[in-house]
């Protein structure tokens, strides 16, 4: 239900709300760095291939994974905003890996979802 991006100095935040009146269905809505609608397609699709990413392998204990200073965090709040996600990318050489808040190590991921969810996520903007 709320999506917060932080990808260099940018952050942004989306959020999905309820429409007003009698068949008013949910949208999602940009509230930072500007408040305003955005393109249902667009959000799902970025979301889609966020969401998509998975392990590949896991690093071994003293890789330099680039999740110290990562190229994008993200915080997924869903069930109503009772819980929380929080993940972060980091790139070493041309490998990207994803840590997780809370559990040790980093999982190796595939470069070309990063690469494409974060084309997704420019089509936002």
């Amino acid at each position: 239900t709320r999506v917060e991006l932080t990808r260099g100095s940018d952050t942004w935040v989306f959020e999905k709300v309820k429409g007003q009146g009698k068949d008013a269905t949910e949208k999602w809505r940009q509230l930072s760095p500007t408040a305003r609608d955005v393109d249902s397609a667009k959000m799902d699709a970025f979301l889609s291939k966020l969401t998509n990413i998975r392990a590949q392998s896991w690093a071994a204990a003293g890789t330099k994974t680039g999740t110290e200073q990562p190229v994008l965090t993200a915080v997924a709040r869903f069930d109503e905003g009772k819980k929380q996600e929080r993940v972060a990318f980091g790139k070493s050489g041309s490998d990207v890996y994803a840590a997780r808040a809370g559990e040790p190590g980093a999982a190796k991921v595939d470069g070309v979802e990063f690469d494409d969810a974060m084309k997704a996520l420019d089509a936002l903007k």
